[in-house]
């Protein structure tokens, strides 16, 4: 976001602010925390501040109310979250030079991708695939190329479980309930961060991070 002429990775820092930090593998720890810092800052400013106001902080009713923009965001911080574990999907340009092929194994690797992520890191009830691959198709690309969710799968804010199968075959999944597993899993991905040991964590971020500053 441009603010005055500068060109802001989240309220706080500026792109310079990253790119200053030069930050590699190797980095001391203090450039770390502070890279770390504008990660923290651009994610809660782009999805988890924005779902705390419409939620008005995790009230059921304006859940309720604002439900699908804040499975909306949900979506769009899953995604995030994927490229920042994984790293970025790279296609090689060699297997094919048609466009509509690479974007076909673009998006081939990103539903993958995001199936996997949404199994081992946010919860078990994922690890069915049909949940799994049902969640990607009637919620995550329904809402994004479509506006609206697909078939009959649907949204709620008061269930006691995350999914729940419907007879017809569809899903329902809770709003809130994800919003608290996204929330567990951030902190724990910023823990494991920190840590000196987790270094393909830590190349994946900097390619990410990269990536993205090249991108903005």
């Amino acid at each position: 976001m441009f603010i005055d002429g500068d060109l802001y990775l989240s309220e706080k820092y500026k792109l310079s602010d990253y790119i200053a930090l030069n930050l590699n593998i190797n980095s001391q720890t203090e450039v770390w925390e502070k890279a770390i810092n504008i990660f923290i800052s651009r994610i809660n400013g782009r999805y988890f501040n924005a779902i705390n106001k419409l939620s008005n902080n995790g009230n059921i009713e304006e859940m309720q109310k604002y439900g699908f923009s804040i499975m909306s965001i949900e979506c769009l911080l899953i995604d995030t979250l994927v490229k920042f574990r994984y790293g970025p999907i790279r296609i090689n340009n060699h297997i094919n030079r048609d466009d509509r092929f690479k974007k076909f194994r673009f998006n081939q690797e990103n539903k993958i991708r995001f199936m996997k992520f949404l199994s081992e890191f946010l919860s078990e009830e994922f690890v069915e695939e049909k949940n799994a691959e049902k969640f990607y198709k009637d919620i995550r690309c329904g809402i994004v190329h479509f506006g609206s969710t697909e078939n009959m799968s649907r949204l709620t804010c008061d269930s006691d479980k995350l999914i729940k199968l419907l007879e017809n075959g569809d899903i329902s999944v809770d709003v809130n309930i994800l919003y608290n597993k996204l929330e567990r899993y951030f902190q724990k991905y910023i823990n494991d961060l920190k840590d000196i040991n987790q270094r393909k964590l830590r190349e994946n971020f900097i390619i990410t991070m990269n990536y993205l500053c090249l991108c903005n």
